[in-house]
C-alpha cells in the first residue's frame, strides 16, 4: 500500500503529511489500526536511500509550538506537522525547495505571469 496526493483536481492541497494522518485517523474509525510508523511507511515507499540511487528527501521542522509536546517523531510527523513545516525538499539528488523558498523558479515572476494570465495584472 502507498499514500499519495496527485493533484489538486482531487484534493485541495497536495500535503503528503495531511494524507497519511486522514489515513491513519481514518483506519480507526473503520475499525483498523494503523500507526504513526505505517502510515510513515506508506508514504516513503520504506525511505530508504541506497548508494547510487537518486536521493528524494525532505527535511521537517518539529520543534514548532503547534508539535509540542513531541515524545514520538514519527508521530510528532504524522499527527501534528504538514507540509508548512518542510525546510528542504530534494528531488532526484537535486534541492527545489529551501527555508520556504522555491531554489528553482523566480516565484515572483511566476505569480506576475499567472496574474497576467488570469487577466489581473
Amino acid at each position: 500500500m502507498g499514500l499519495g496526493s496527485d493533484s489538486v483536481a482531487s484534493n485541495n492541497t497536495c500535503d503528503i503529511l495531511e494524507e497519511a494522518r486522514f489515513a491513519t485517523l481514518l483506519s480507526r474509525a473503520a475499525g483498523a489500526h494503523v500507526s504513526a510508523e505505517q502510515a510513515l511507511q506508506a508514504a516513503t515507499f520504506g525511505g530508504q536511500l541506497n548508494e547510487g540511487a537518486q536521493a528524494d528527501l525532505i527535511a521537517v521542522k518539529l520543534t514548532g509550538a503547534h508539535q509540542t509536546p513531541s515524545y514520538d517523531p514519527i508521530a510528532t510527523l504524522i499527527f501534528a506537522s504538514s507540509g508548512r513545516d518542510v525546510l528542504l525538499t530534494v528531488i532526484a539528488g537535486r534541492e527545489i525547495y529551501r527555508d520556504g523558498k522555491v531554489t528553482t523558479v523566480d516565484e515572483d515572476h511566476l505569480r506576475a505571469r499567472m496574474k497576467e494570465i488570469l487577466g489581473y495584472g
